[in-house]
């Protein structure tokens, strides 16, 4: 009889032994217990969860261990972790029994976690068993920590004094977002014996092409499989999934992109992004293959430490590089739809569509909204084209004093001015605006709502930014 169920995996983690694929180096250093603590990042989606639960069936193979899998999401206070523990604890009564340890839910309920905690330590430490804590969506701890400052270090104090207790912490980066240079955990005192961490990266090109024999054995869809998901285990397991169910891999891959499926994805990723580091991507999806030396040119210098954003972003899958070192995104996938939804740059083609609209003095009027950029083109007040582009800005980090002298208002100006309009644009606008003895005015504002405040304007003067200050001034 014809199993026709669907061998791959979506939206969910893996469950069997034989459906996990992959990983192999960090499963040997994890079931190695050399250290006591250990930390994986990895992007959303990345296959963390389905790592932790692999480890944990291995662990349960092992006599001595007692290996406990511990969700913490949505945690924002204490009793939300205690529930969440009890959860894990009841879940592995198995491995309890194994071990010969009598475990009470209804007693545990009135205890507070660091209660519990004490308890499970000594009983452990009576029976001779190691406890092998697997945390994922371990940035709910610093959540918790913000409601209670002094719970993070109580809880280290207790967990970081028992020689049988292993903890292998889960997070994205950043652990409350993607920052790639969010560097304040690192330095945290909870944190200091999880470091380095580990980070949790595309599959290599053998592991891709090796799991990707059980979709199809035709050289050709392997290879374009490979280019179209960036060997990201999520996409890869899509593309096999739809290939499946519809046969032909053309129809899979036209199913994924005519349904959306990714938008919700790369939509959160790119809503718990630090502007620097969607910018970023921004500059290199508009230029890509690009070098360093090209992406620090076309910067302006605007990205700190830009070696390490970028490394950090190859390691968590959003970039790669190709043969000359040369940057790129890193899949077909996030390419076609950062180019259909996610623009933070008004495009040279759309500016020259501005441009042509009247050869009289003119006003672009850009205006910065919660999850959009707003461009307007007037004559005389007629609006003579409009646009709108869902992106994201802050444009409270472009606020400065107003001490500041007028060179760092211009660099600032000039800096906003290169996030909004991209690169391309912005060269674009210098040529055609600088010599021009009567260019148009630009003035670009955050619109909170249809009366609101203006925290500031950015006018442009030929080859001359300035940023001023109206906090009363209102929109007309």
């Amino acid at each position: 009889m014809i199993n026709n169920q669907n061998p791959f995996i979506v939206g969910d983690w893996i469950k069997r032994d034989e459906d996990f694929f992959g990983r192999s180096e960090l499963i040997e250093k994890y079931l190695a217990l050399n250290r006591q603590y250990y930390w994986l990042i990895g992007a959303r989606r990345m296959g963390k969860t389905s790592l932790l639960r692999y480890l944990q069936r291995q662990y349960q193979k092992l006599p001595g261990l007692l290996p406990l899998f511990w969700d913490v999401a949505g945690a924002n206070y204490a009793y939300d972790l205690k529930l969440s523990f009890l959860d894990c604890v009841e879940a592995g009564k198995s491995y309890f029994d194994r071990n010969e340890i009598e475990i009470d839910i209804d007693k545990l309920e009135h205890e507070s976690i660091l209660a519990i905690f004490r308890w499970l330590i000594r009983q452990c430490e009576k029976c001779d068993v190691r406890i092998i804590l697997l945390i994922d969506e371990s940035e709910a701890l610093f959540q918790v920590a913000i409601a209670d400052a002094q719970f993070l270090n109580r809880f280290k104090a207790m967990l970081f004094n028992h020689q049988n207790l292993h903890i292998i912490l889960a997070s994205n980066h950043g652990l409350a977002h993607y920052d790639t240079l969010a560097t304040a955990h690192f330095t945290a005192p909870f944190l200091q014996p999880f470091l380095p961490p580990d980070y949790l990266m595309p599959w290599r090109t053998e592991e891709a092409l090796s799991f990707l024999a059980r979709c199809t054995m035709n050289q050709e869809e392997k290879q374009q499989v490979k280019i179209v998901t960036g060997c990201l285990p999520f996409l890869v397991q899509m593309v096999c999934f739809y290939y499946f169910d519809l046969g032909y891999l053309d129809n899979a891959l036209d199913k994924i992109n005519q349904d959306s499926i990714l938008d919700l994805f790369f939509r959160n990723d790119f809503q718990n992004f630090d502007q620097n580091d969607s910018a970023l991507l921004a500059t290199i999806s508009e230029n890509e293959p690009i070098s360093l030396d090209q992406i620090q040119r076309l910067a302006k210098k605007k990205f700190n430490q830009l070696e390490q954003r970028l490394s950090t972003l190859t390691w968590l899958g959003f970039l790669a590089q190709n043969d000359t070192q040369n940057y790129s995104l890193s899949n077909q996938f996030l390419r076609d739809w950062m180019k259909q939804n996610y623009r933070p740059a008004l495009r040279v083609e759309t500016f020259n569509q501005i441009k042509r609209q009247t050869d009289d003095k003119r006003k672009l009027v850009v205006e910065i909204a919660e999850d959009s950029i707003n461009f307007r083109m007037l004559k005389n007040s007629e609006i003579l084209i409009e646009q709108r582009l869902p992106t994201k800005l802050d444009p409270d980090s472009y606020l400065q004093p107003a001490t500041l002298d007028l060179q760092s208002m211009k660099q600032m100006g000039q800096q906003l001015f290169f996030d909004l309009f991209g690169s391309a644009t912005a060269q674009q606008f210098y040529q055609d605006f600088a010599s021009a003895t009567d260019h148009g005015e630009l003035v670009i504002c955050h619109k909170q709502n249809q009366a609101g405040p203006i925290p500031f304007e950015t006018m442009h003067n030929g080859q001359q930014f300035l940023i001023l200050r109206h906090p009363l001034y209102r929109i007309r």
